[in-house]
């Protein structure tokens, strides 16, 4: 924040709205009207006091105001909005999926979904294979877009052990991963 009078600031306050009930948390509870709570720092900020239980899923929003120390209250600006999200991407790999043969040195087509209720990373997916049933694995590609399929020429393996995996990864940062 800062004091286009000069004077200086002298506190930050902050307000946090849970956008699905339009309460406001007070440092205790959830609360109807608007309440200010108490930051730490003045050109730079944060809240320090007792976060509220969030919920996964649930978008809140945060304003600021400063008050300088001549006492004048700035107008609150605009809200900013952000979804807590603890919930990873769902992720299926559609083939190989299990039985396949693929010929070493010939292309082959992974394809897999992937989806996410708050939305998936830039670049979400990483695929990996592993030639010993899953005890170690080898990045095929990471920072692939969600596109659903993955052209690779595997190498010339011969056993019935191997395995494609498809990680993904979303605006959260929540990871999860399938197996063929």
């Amino acid at each position: 924040a800062t004091d286009g009078s000069g004077s200086g600031v002298a506190e930050v306050r902050v307000s946090l709205r849970n956008t699905a009930t339009g309460l406001y948390w007070d440092g205790v509870a959830w609360v109807s009207g608007e309440q200010w709570l108490a930051a730490a720092g003045n050109a730079s900020w944060s809240y320090i006091g007792a976060p509220p239980a969030w919920a996964d899923g649930v978008t809140y929003a945060i304003r600021s105001r400063a008050t300088d120390v001549a006492g004048k209250i700035e107008t609150p600006g605009a809200e900013v909005r952000f979804t807590f999200d603890t919930t990873p991407p769902t992720v299926a790999v559609l083939s190989p999926n299990g039985g396949e043969v693929w010929a070493g040195g010939q292309p082959s087509m992974i394809t897999w979904s992937a989806a996410d209720t708050t939305g998936l990373a830039a670049v979400p997916i990483t695929l990996s294979v592993s030639y010993d049933a899953g005890t170690t694995w080898q990045t095929i590609h990471a920072g692939q877009a969600n596109s659903g399929s993955f052209s690779w020429t595997p190498p010339a393996v011969n056993n019935n052990q191997s395995l494609v995996q498809v990680a993904a990864v979303d605006l959260a940062g929540n990871r999860s991963s399938d197996r063929s």
